[in-house]
């Protein structure tokens, strides 16, 4: 009996051991067994509300990302399709210019509109005025009736004040306004110059007539006059008499210097109105008197006249 009481008594001590020292505190393995579940559900909140968020973030992004590029590619069409429509308008006022300017008209929108191949929904379209100085004197640059040409897509915002400039609403081309501006002032600019060296390569032909001719009639008079037959009704391959300004092609006077019909035919004028053809005169604007002069005019199409006086070499 004594034996089984100690066996008893040390089972009894063992299992007291095992015990807790502070009753009411879980043992680690229940803390564990109590925990963990709540612990992992709140870390696998944590990681689905930041993948969640990294989603939203993209998302946003690439919305972000779409709607700047859908604002790119409308911004550039627009541009592309402005571009466009001034090319077309270019090319159709370049053969009408002349003819605008001899009546000083200035288009309308809906006639610019008209002149595209195809319409422009929301595309606006406007001419300036004649750039031409006012009272600029006759044949002078400061006269030359250039314009501008307007074409653009109005801004979201609408412009404060209306501001006009020449005609052209400038107030327009503001904020995100996609526009663009013809000028044919460097079209026009170079007509003009071509027209000026054309007066100054046909005054060196006319230098070169009177020239060959004294030198071939070494017993002429010194004072006679190479430009003008000295019998008008009689000319003898003399350059004939040209009392007033007559185009040189129909006055025989480019035929005698070996020059072709274009090279007598100025850059201005070519839409058909008057001033096509360069003018010559060995009586008007001239002098029949040594030193001798001719006369050289270009009638232009708005109005006025270029000039040239070629005295004797």
């Amino acid at each position: 009996m004594a034996t089984k009481t100690f066996k008893t008594t040390q089972s009894l001590r063992r299992s007291a051991c095992r015990m807790p020292v502070h009753p009411g505190q879980p043992s680690h393995d229940l803390a564990r067994a109590a925990h963990g579940p709540h612990t992992q559900r709140g870390s696998t909140a944590i990681v689905v509300s930041a993948v969640l968020g990294v989603i939203a973030i993209m998302v946003m992004s690439f919305s972000s990302l779409a709607i700047n590029k859908a604002a790119f590619g409308t911004e550039e069409r627009m541009a592309r399709e402005v571009d466009d429509a001034l090319k077309h308008l270019e090319t159709w006022y370049q053969r009408q210019a002349d003819t605008l300017a001899a009546f000083g008209t200035t288009p309308t929108e809906a006639q610019l509109q008209a002149v595209l191949p195809r319409p422009y929904p929301g595309m606006r379209l406007a001419m300036s005025s004649s750039m031409a100085t006012p009272g600029c004197t006759s044949g002078t640059v400061a006269c030359i009736p250039w314009r501008k040409i307007a074409a653009w897509y109005p801004a979201t915002q609408t412009p404060g004040a209306s501001v006009i400039q020449d005609g052209l609403p400038v107030s327009e081309f503001t904020g995100d306004a996609v526009w663009r501006i013809y000028s044919s002032q460097a079209w026009y600019f170079e007509r003009y110059a071509k027209t000026q060296d054309q007066l100054n390569a046909l005054s060196q032909h006319l230098m070169g007539w009177f020239t060959v001719r004294k030198a071939l009639q070494p017993a002429a008079a010194p004072d006679t006059h190479h430009w003008r037959a000295s019998d008008c009704a009689n000319p003898n391959g003399q350059i004939p008499c040209v009392d007033s300004y007559t185009p040189m092609t129909s006055s025989g006077v480019a035929t005698l210097l070996g020059l072709a019909p274009v090279d007598v035919t100025t850059a201005l004028g070519s839409t058909g109105t008057a001033g096509t053809v360069i003018e010559f005169s060995n009586l008007q604007d001239s002098s029949t008197t040594a030193p001798y002069t001719v006369s050289l005019r270009v009638s232009l199409p708005w109005g006025g006249q270029m000039r040239q006086t070629v005295l004797q070499p």
